[in-house]
This record gives structure tokens, sequence and C-alpha cells, in this order.
């Protein structure tokens, strides 16, 4: 859902990155990494179409959630993905 005059992308990208966090937030890493992995894809799609230094920051913020998830750390990624999402917001 994207708001009047934003990016699809970004709103598409936060979506996802707010179902991580709930899901992990439970615990549920491989969950977690299916919707960070999803709201990375949106990101970079909305990085290209705004080059919005808040989507970059966003980006960083998620890869960082990815790398914790990966690892089994589904509080620790869930955190950070939950820190980039108001930088995603941004660009929405």
């Amino acid at each position: 859902v994207a708001v009047a005059g934003g990016n699809p992308h970004a709103a598409e990208a936060v979506q996802h990155a707010k179902e991580a966090v709930e899901h992990g937030k439970k615990g549920h890493a491989d969950v977690l990494l299916k919707h960070a992995e999803g709201a990375l894809k949106h990101a970079e799609a909305a990085e290209k179409e705004t080059k919005n230094m808040h989507v970059t920051e966003g980006i960083k913020g998620l890869k960082e959630g990815i790398a914790q998830g990966k690892a089994g750390h589904a509080d620790a990624a869930a955190q950070a993905i939950e820190n980039a999402i108001p930088h995603l917001s941004e660009a929405m």
C-alpha cells in the first residue's frame, strides 16, 4: 500500500520489514529471513528509483538483520530490522 506520491517499493519494504520484526520477536528466525529478504528486494528497487539516502540506510539495517537471522539470532535480527523501518518509511 503506497502513500500518494510515495514509492510503492518503499511501502512494500516497510510492510515486509514489519512482518519480519513480528516473527523475529517470536523467535522465528526462518520466517523473519523470508520477510527480511522480501523487504531487501523492495528496498533495493526503491533505492534504484529514488536514490534516497534513507533507503540506503534502511538497506544497511535490513542486511544486518538478515545476517543476524542467518546466525539464528532472531532477537538481534528483529532489532536491526526494526531500526531500519523509520529510514524506509521516509521514502514512502
